[in-house]
């Protein structure tokens, strides 16, 4: 029901929230009663007063500062909190005694644009000109589109590090003040190309080449002297023609150092000539050439062509080859005789089927000597010892199973037995009760020093003469003492 109009006082003079915000329409009028303030169009007031929108007003009194956005108010200074101070509209500002109009800056002496890449324009009028009165210094670059004219003398650079760049062609001549005097280009610094029509010259020096009379020479010690021609053309230099790589002749062609010798240098191949047998040449003493039929290198010594492959015979079927077929690469070394092969080594093993080594001869599986009733010795070197299988070591007299508690086995084959000769004796293993070994077998023996008795696994430990036989000194000290106490 709607209350149409109530007259009367409705609120007490001090309205009292008591901890408790008020709101109208949400946030058209808020009071923040906790924290003291109020928000117009904002219902989380951050000011005193937080107004959210436009805020119109005849007059505006501060006692203090005043702030509106970076600008300050303060008695009679206008200030920013920006680099920048705008009065009026954005064209025209001052800052810190700088007028900028547009994009250019005026401070004290200096006119400058404040836009990124922007030019200054000086334009005048019609046919006027732009007219600078006094000594010009230009600390950057001078691009000129029309035509330049300078009167009296013309200095470019001051150093030898400034640069001069032609893009137009020159129309003149370019000709020396004082004759024989003046160098174009210089030792350290010369010009690249020369495109010269006719050049007449008393001597001439193009990079590191001199030319004068009739001798054409490098400059630069120990430098190489190169003739190149152009396209599918050849140097041609009496009956020889040099083209890219290739040497070729009208005839034979002959190296011929008077005392010394023909060097071929570099980490590349010589290649000879190569054919068949048919395609040999005429013989001659010293000529090589490769045979394709063979597949081997051969030399002329006389009276034969021989091959030069390694280590062979005249006919080839005997000899020491790095490979069975040329390019293979199999890494093996064959000995081979009247065409078989005898014997083959490679990185890990020698194959032959007989082996003699002066009185030693190695034959399929077995190693004898030769000489009847020699011995055959086996002796490592130094501290070394003979290593049988990997398990079994033999060092001056002593025999060792190299397996951590491996078993070492004496065994006999049919009625045959084991039997040490000679007039000594032997010994067997020996320890105390609590040294005997964990793994036993039936038959096992060993010396006990603590009950001093040779002793024998059956089942048990027990004496060598059996359960009726012989006791040691400890079981007998305790049978007398079990028949003293019972017979008093």
């Amino acid at each position: 029901m709607a209350i149409g109009r109530i007259s009367g006082p409705l609120l007490k003079a001090n309205l009292l929230r008591e901890g408790v915000n008020l709101a109208f329409e949400t946030d058209l009028l808020y009071l923040d009663v906790n924290n003291s303030r109020v928000g117009i169009n904002n219902a989380s007031p951050q000011y005193d007063l937080d107004v959210t929108g436009t805020t119109r007003t005849p007059g505006l009194q501060v006692s203090g500062t005043a702030s509106i956005g970076n600008v300050q108010f303060s008695g009679s200074t206008i200030s920013t909190t920006a680099n920048t101070l705008v009065l009026g509209t954005a064209d025209n500002v001052v800052y810190n005694k700088r007028l900028t109009i547009d994009t250019i800056d005026i401070t004290d002496n200096i006119i400058s644009t404040n836009a990124s890449n922007a030019n200054i324009e000086f334009v005048p009028n019609g046919t006027g000109t732009v007219e600078i009165i006094g000594n010009t210094n230009v600390h950057g670059n001078i691009t000129a589109t029309g035509n330049i004219t300078a009167n009296g003398n013309i200095t470019i650079g001051d150093a030898d590090t400034d640069n001069v760049t032609f893009n137009a062609d020159v129309a003149s001549n370019i000709i020396p003040d004082t004759t024989n005097t003046y160098n174009l280009g210089s030792a350290t610094k010369k010009w690249n190309n020369a495109y010269i029509n006719d050049a007449i010259v008393t001597q001439a020096n193009v990079g590191d080449i001199n030319i004068g009379s009739s001798t054409i020479q490098t400059s630069v010690s120990n430098a190489n002297l190169e003739l190149r021609a152009n396209g599918t053309g050849s140097i041609v230099v009496d009956d020889l023609s040099f083209k890219n790589a290739v040497i070729t002749s009208t005839g034979d062609l002959t190296l011929a150092p008077a005392n010394g010798n023909v060097s071929i240098t570099g980490t590349g191949s010589l290649k000879l000539p190569a054919g068949t047998t048919a395609q040999r040449p005429t013989a001659a003493p010293g000529k090589l050439r490769y045979n394709s039929d063979t597949n081997s290198f051969e030399g002329y010594n006389g009276s034969n062509w021989i091959v030069l492959n390694g280590v062979q015979d005249l006919d080839g079927n005997t000899n020491v080859t790095a490979e069975l077929t040329p390019g293979a690469n199999d890494d093996t070394i064959r000995f081979n005789v009247a065409g078989s092969t005898i014997v083959d080594i490679t990185s890990t093993r020698l194959n032959a089927p007989k082996v003699t080594v002066d009185d030693i001869v190695i034959n399929g599986s077995t190693v004898s000597t030769i000489t009847a009733d020699t011995d055959l010795n086996l002796d490592a070197n130094g501290t070394g010892s003979v290593v049988f299988d990997s398990t079994l070591s033999i060092k001056d007299n002593t025999i060792t199973n190299l397996t951590n508690n491996g078993i070492t086995t004496f065994a006999q084959s049919g009625t045959g037995y084991l039997k040490f000769a000679g007039t000594g004796g032997f010994v067997m293993p020996i320890g105390t009760s609590a040294q005997r070994p964990a793994a036993v077998e039936t038959g096992m023996m060993r010396y006990n020093t603590e009950e001093s008795r040779v002793e024998v696994y059956d089942g048990s430990w027990g004496s060598v003469a059996g359960a009726g036989a012989g006791i040691s000194q400890g079981d007998a000290e305790n049978i007398a003492l079990e028949l003293i106490i019972s017979l008093g």
